[in-house]
C-alpha cells in the first residue's frame, strides 16, 4: 500500500513540476523583460529630451519634442508602477551614458524615421511578450505599455511616409486622448 501512494505521489508530483518550471521560468522572462522596458523608457527619456532640445525650430525638432512628451507622461505613469509592480529599479551608467551619447549624436547626425521603425518594429514582439507574461493585476498597465510603443511606431511610420510634423501630430494626439 505504501508503494502505491509513493507512486501516485510521485506520479502527481511529476504531473505539476513542469507547471512549477514553467512558472519559475515565467517569473524570470517577466522581471528580464520588465527591467528591459525600464531601460528602454530612461534611455528614450534622455535621448529625446536632449534632441528635442537641440533640434528646436525642426521638423525633427517638432517630432522629438512631441515624443519627449510623451516620455515625460511614460516617466510619470511608470514611477507610480513601481511599487505595485514590486521592481526595485534604477537606471545603471550604462543605460544613463547610452541615453544622453544618442541623443548628442542624433543632434549632430540626424537619424531618418526609417530608422527609428526598424528599432521599434522588432520591439514590439518583446513588449507583447511582456504583456502575455505580467500578472492579470496590472492587465490595465500593460496594455497602456503596449499602446505607446504602437503609438512610437505608427507615430514614426508616419513620419517616414508625410515627414516628421506628420508623426508629430499623430503622437501629439495620442498623449492628448491618455489625459
Amino acid at each position: 500500500m505504501k508503494i502505491k501512494k509513493y507512486l501516485a505521489f510521485t506520479y502527481l508530483a511529476a504531473l505539476l513540476m513542469p507547471g512549477l518550471v514553467y512558472a519559475n521560468d515565467n517569473d524570470e522572462i517577466y522581471r528580464k523583460l520588465l527591467k528591459a522596458e525600464y531601460n528602454n523608457r530612461v534611455f528614450a527619456y534622455l535621448s529625446t529630451q536632449i534632441i528635442a532640445k537641440n533640434r528646436v525650430g525642426s521638423p525633427m525638432g517638432e517630432f522629438y519634442q512631441a515624443y519627449f512628451q510623451l516620455e515625460k507622461l511614460n516617466r510619470g505613469r511608470y514611477e507610480r508602477m513601481k511599487s505595485e509592480l514590486n521592481l526595485d529599479y534604477q537606471p545603471n551608467l550604462f543605460t544613463r551614458t547610452r541615453g544622453k551619447l544618442t541623443g548628442y549624436v542624433s543632434s549632430v547626425i540626424p537619424i531618418t524615421a526609417g530608422m527609428l521603425v526598424a528599432i521599434i518594429q522588432p520591439y514590439m514582439e518583446k513588449l507583447a511578450a511582456l504583456k502575455e507574461a505580467a500578472p492579470i493585476e496590472h492587465a490595465e498597465f500593460f496594455a497602456y505599455v503596449v499602446a505607446q510603443e504602437k503609438a512610437q511606431l505608427k507615430t514614426a511610420q508616419t513620419a517616414e511616409n508625410k515627414g516628421w510634423s506628420a508623426g508629430a501630430t499623430i503622437l501629439r494626439e495620442f498623449i492628448e486622448h491618455q489625459k
